[in-house]
C-alpha cells in the first residue's frame, strides 16, 4: 500500500510518502542484506527505476516470510514540475534486485499527484492624502 500526504502541492513543497514493504515469499530476506525501496517521481503510472527521478528511499532488511516493514519518507516536489500537470509518485521494492524472488512483477506501487500553482492574494492599499492606490501581491 502507498499513501501521499498531501496529494497536491506546488513545486518545492514537501510530501510524506507512506508505504509498506512486504515479503510475500516463503523465505526470509536476511541472507540478502539491505535492499533499496526508492520513492520515484514519474510522468506516468509505470514506475521505472533508473529512468524516473529518485526522491528518497527507505531501506529494508531481514524480513521474515510474510513480514512487513512500514516506511514513511518526506520528499520534495521537483522545482521543474509543471503546474496543472499530474504526476505519479511511486515506490519500487527491491529496485536493485538484491533479493532473489520467484515473482519480480509485484514490486511497484504508485499514486497520482497534481502540481498546483502557488496561491496569491491581492490587497489594494489607498492613500487618500496622497491620492494614489497600489496593489500588493501576497503569496
Amino acid at each position: 500500500s502507498l499513501a501521499l500526504t498531501p496529494t497536491t502541492g506546488i513545486p518545492g513543497s514537501s510530501i510524506t510518502v507512506t508505504y509498506t514493504v512486504r515479503n510475500q515469499g516463503t523465505a526470509a530476506t536476511g541472507d540478502f542484506g539491505v535492499f533499496a525501496n526508492p520513492v520515484l517521481w514519474s510522468t506516468d503510472s509505470t514506475i521505472t527505476y533508473g529512468t524516473d527521478l529518485e526522491l528518497g528511499n527507505c531501506n529494508a532488511s531481514n524480513l521474515a516470510a510474510g513480514a512487513t516493514q512500514a516506511c514513511s519518507v518526506s520528499v520534495t516536489v521537483p522545482a521543474n514540475a509543471v503546474v496543472g500537470q499530474s504526476y505519479y509518485i511511486g515506490v519500487y521494492g527491491d529496485a536493485t534486485n538484491t533479493v532473489s524472488e520467484s515473482v519480480e512483477t509485484n514490486n511497484t506501487a504508485s499514486a497520482s499527484f497534481s502540481v498546483t500553482a502557488q496561491s496569491c492574494y491581492y490587497r489594494k492599499e489607498c492613500d487618500s492624502a496622497r491620492d494614489y492606490c497600489r496593489t500588493a501581491v501576497l503569496s
